[in-house]
């Protein structure tokens, strides 16, 4: 998505909460004027500016326009190998045609609500539904008609549970990395506790401490019963 994040250390956000000069500078778009209050730092010459290209994009139930599933390595590599080789007219046609299959996402939609595919989803459950290109996203019958004909409610639940029994460990997620590098660095448009938390047990893990719980299916918030931060 267009936009800048910064991550600074804790003695520039010291300068930004009590210099009387960043007081006066506070009309703008936040991520220039962040660039403004850093040139106005006494020792603005002495700051070290290091530039990453990262992964910033709105939650995935946010129906904006930068919004998509969670983005792992592996799903970025696949993106990028279907730009090398091409999509068959097929995949094209399912994805909305040449006019919608550039901006295709498995999980959101823009302006359109999101829904989920059966009401009683655990919390694992419903992290691996809104990761991008995940075989549970694809499966909802809800999102651009890839998902199978509306099935009965037991049904559809035996087919999430199995999806989601064969999904792929984290490891592989991150293309055998131990390290866990070269992932999502900010994730946009958090604006209820539920979708903190999914960002939480996205990124950070620990999908399987909270596997039994079952989040409200519709954006009702969730207790979880334990600090967390990103």
């Amino acid at each position: 998505m267009a936009g800048e994040a910064y991550g600074m250390s804790m003695d520039l956000v010291d300068f930004i909460a009590t210099s009387p000069r960043v007081k006066q500078v506070t009309r703008g778009k936040e991520d220039k004027l962040v660039s403004k209050w850093m040139r106005m730092h006494p020792q603005a010459t002495g700051i070290t500016w290091i530039t990453e290209k990262c992964w910033m994009y709105d939650h995935p139930k946010a129906g904006t326009v930068y919004s998509h599933g969670f983005l792992y390595p592996s799903t970025v590599a696949q993106v990028r190998m279907e730009e090398s080789t091409g999509l068959s007219e097929r995949e094209i046609a399912s994805r909305g045609q040449s006019t919608k299959h550039a901006s295709y996402s498995s999980v959101s939609r823009f302006k359109t609500p999101f829904r989920p595919m059966v009401h009683d989803l655990t919390a694992g459950e419903s992290v691996e539904s809104l990761i991008e290109g995940s075989q549970l996203s694809l499966l909802d019958p809800h999102h651009h008609g890839r998902g199978k004909p509306r099935r009965n409610p037991a049904e559809l639940r035996a087919e999430v549970r199995q999806v989601y029994s064969e999904r792929p460990s984290r490891k592989e997620r991150f293309l055998n990395d131990e390290r866990e590098l070269g992932g999502t660095v900010v994730i946009h448009y958090i604006k209820k506790s539920e979708w903190f938390v999914e960002t939480w047990l996205a990124l950070l893990g620990g999908v399987e401490e909270e596997d039994g719980r079952v989040l409200p299916a519709q954006d009702e918030g969730v207790q979880v019963g334990k600090g967390v931060g990103l």
